[in-house]
């Protein structure tokens, strides 16, 4: 692995994590490559393709947004905007 892509790696790493969005569970993880990935409780994985900052696009899911908020370095949400409403999931401890 390349110094550049261990750093990019590293970098979307504090984002893997698992989030509630009322009784569902969002999982964020990195694949082999590096790349986010969404997996949600009854639904296919979603691939995670950057956007602007902490926006990323589902890759699968035409006018689907996550955005990663929290303070610094520390991502407290995941913030679904989708075509009927923006919804957000709070951060689980593992």
């Amino acid at each position: 692995m390349s110094a550049n892509v261990f750093e990019f790696t590293a970098f979307r790493a504090r984002w893997v994590g698992h989030f509630k969005l009322g009784a569902i569970s969002q999982r964020v993880t990195l694949d082999s490559e590096g790349c986010l990935v969404l997996k949600s409780d009854y639904r296919p994985a979603y691939r995670l393709a950057p956007e602007q900052g902490r926006r990323f696009r589902i890759v699968e899911l035409e006018g689907f947004v996550v955005e990663f908020r929290g303070e610094g370095m520390t991502v407290d949400e995941l913030i679904f905007h989708q075509p009927n409403g923006t919804f957000a999931a709070q951060r689980m401890e593992e």
